[in-house]
């Protein structure tokens, strides 16, 4: 049977047994049937049409701590990507976005261009990684995606379109079969890991890196993207990159995402400040190495060195920057990465197991504060988004992702989610109309991860 002739049924039956509420997984029946329609007509292959769904994720608690070798909590959304893929007869790559019918047609090779500022950047990096990574990935496919996760909202659209990329490619050349690559990824969170380098341009082991997608970062993005659990909030490490947690949200609430229309586009003209907070940690991690006789790879793993004292900490900084303002800038970051991954993290867990949501409300909204006084990468538009979802009852609420822009999670009884989303709605509008335009307000239930249909 044709792609285009599966029964709605069987998409329907898919998503939801991987978790997806009925809601979300019948608004996505149209984007399947659209991405299957595009890979028929294209008819290089002539075997059968896989699908995958990837989500787009809520960084619940962890603002920049993955590169740093720190602490998340992290669910999927029940928003992400429709992807249908082909295995083709040559080692050309077809990519299309059905949303514009764009389509981007290269030859498999190490030496892919990049196309910074274009959708196209994120696939084609990873077929350029993957290509000189494990270089017998010589079989071409063709690729579809639609979505309906908001773009540039700080909900990792451009991590969840390079996983899709990632798994659709990984499969039709069958690495998941090959001994070397099992022997790299024993699990999921070193998979993310080696996604999160395949993004930034890290080296991963014996890989080298590259030049990535343009901006630095961890995997945090991946691995919720990888690991969530429908229905549960996770804990990730990412020193030695695990999944610690997988904790239950009460049915009794819902997340209620407020995207503010401040593009956050790591890859375009947020990359600099995105990148500048990144800097601010190495240079710190920098410092720190001077006082360790073995150099720490990361934040945490010098932490751990210096005897997790946060006062020798920033008391080696002072004594090594070169001037005040600079030891000023570098103490406030690895304070906040302190605050967050050891205190805050930690705690928040323990808060969510026992159902003390009030003191949850009250770290969410200190790691909002830390995000805006210590980072510096909140904007009035996110500032006013978390403020006002309190005011309007909101459970607890806090910014996430890069910053400069993006995304406010607020959690909500649910049955006053249809209230609260038409007041946050009028409130935003009524305070940042220009920015209300490009503005969006949507539930979700903690999603599950990326997956492949039967």
């Amino acid at each position: 049977m044709k792609a285009v002739d599966l029964p709605t049924d069987y998409f329907l039956s898919q998503l939801s047994q991987a978790g997806l509420s009925l809601p979300a997984a019948e608004s996505k029946l149209g984007l399947y049937e659209s991405v299957a329609r595009s890979v028929e007509q294209r008819g290089h292959g002539g075997g059968p049409v896989d699908f995958w769904y990837v989500p787009g994720r809520i960084e619940v608690f962890g603002k920049h701590t993955d590169y740093c070798g720190g602490r998340s909590v992290l669910c999927a959304l029940e928003r992400g990507f429709c992807i249908a893929a082909r295995a083709r007869n040559d080692a050309r790559i077809s990519l299309v976005n059905v949303a514009d019918g764009a389509e981007i047609i290269f030859d498999i090779s190490r030496n892919v261009a990049r196309r910074m500022g274009h959708w196209s950047n994120y696939p084609m990096t990873v077929v350029r990684r993957l290509a000189r990574d494990f270089p017998n990935c010589r079989r071409g496919m063709d690729f579809a995606f639609c979505s309906d996760l908001p773009a540039a909202a700080g909900l990792s659209s451009s991590s969840a379109l390079v996983t899709g990329a990632f798994l659709a490619f990984a499969f039709v050349n069958e690495l998941e079969g090959q001994v070397a690559y099992q022997q790299i990824f024993t699990d999921k969170p070193a998979l993310a890991a080696y996604l999160g380098a395949i993004e930034s341009g890290r080296g991963f082991g014996n890989f080298a890196g590259d030049d990535g997608v343009g901006a630095a970062g961890g995997s945090q993005d991946h691995t919720a993207i990888l690991c969530s659990q429908a229905g549960c909030c996770i804990g990730a490490e990412f020193l030695t990159p695990a999944v610690t947690d997988a904790i239950p949200l009460s049915s009794d609430y819902r997340f209620v995402i407020g995207v503010s229309g401040v593009v956050a586009e790591k890859t375009g003209a947020a990359r600099y400040l995105y990148n500048q907070t990144v800097a601010r940690a190495r240079l710190a991690l920098a410092l720190l190495n001077r006082h360790l006789p073995v150099p720490a790879a990361t934040l945490e793993q010098a932490w751990q060195e210096l005897g997790s004292d946060i006062h020798q900490v920033c008391g080696i900084i002072e004594k090594e920057s070169p001037d005040t303002a600079t030891a000023e800038a570098l103490c406030e970051r690895v304070q906040q990465f302190h605050t967050e991954s050891h205190i805050i993290i930690p705690l928040a867990l323990g808060s969510l197991k026992s159902g003390q949501m009030g003191q949850w409300a009250a770290l969410a909204s200190q790691s909002h504060e830390l995000a805006d006084k210590r980072l510096h990468n909140q904007t009035p538009q996110t500032n006013f988004l978390a403020a006002e979802a309190m005011q309007l009852g909101a459970v607890a609420s806090s910014a996430f992702g890069a910053g400069f822009g993006g995304s406010v999670w607020a959690l909500v009884s649910a049955s006053a989610v249809p209230q609260f989303l038409a007041a946050w709605r009028t409130s935003y509008s009524a305070a940042f109309n220009e920015q209300a335009v490009y503005s969006g307000f949507f539930e979700s239930r903690p999603g599950p991860a990326a997956f492949r249909f039967a």
